[in-house]
């Protein structure tokens, strides 16, 4: 019977913790849909990429999704600007 009630007790908590785990991932995406995807798509706008309309009817998913595709896209654009950017050339130092 002390057994039987241990693991009742030990998946009680495991649901639990799954349950609040569901919780605080749904909050950060949130928090992302409302900040930070926001926040890349002007980025974004201003280095001139191409964007698609914005969907306000996204699942947490998705936004989480665009955002992180934003963010690649972006990585991408300024690795690409400082390969193509001017170099300076150093003076040598006299010998």
């Amino acid at each position: 019977m002390m057994v039987f009630l241990l693991a009742a007790g030990a998946f009680i908590a495991l649901v639990g913790a799954f349950l609040a785990g569901r919780a605080q991932g749904s909050a950060i995406a949130r928090q992302i849909g409302a900040h930070v995807l926001p926040y890349l798509r002007k980025k974004a706008a201003e280095a001139q990429l191409e964007l698609r309309p914005a969907n306000p009817r996204a699942s947490e998913a998705e936004a989480v999704l665009e955002a992180c595709k934003l963010a690649d896209q972006l990585t991408e654009h300024d690795r690409r600007e400082v390969g193509l950017s001017n170099t300076v050339e150093m003076q040598r130092p006299p010998q």
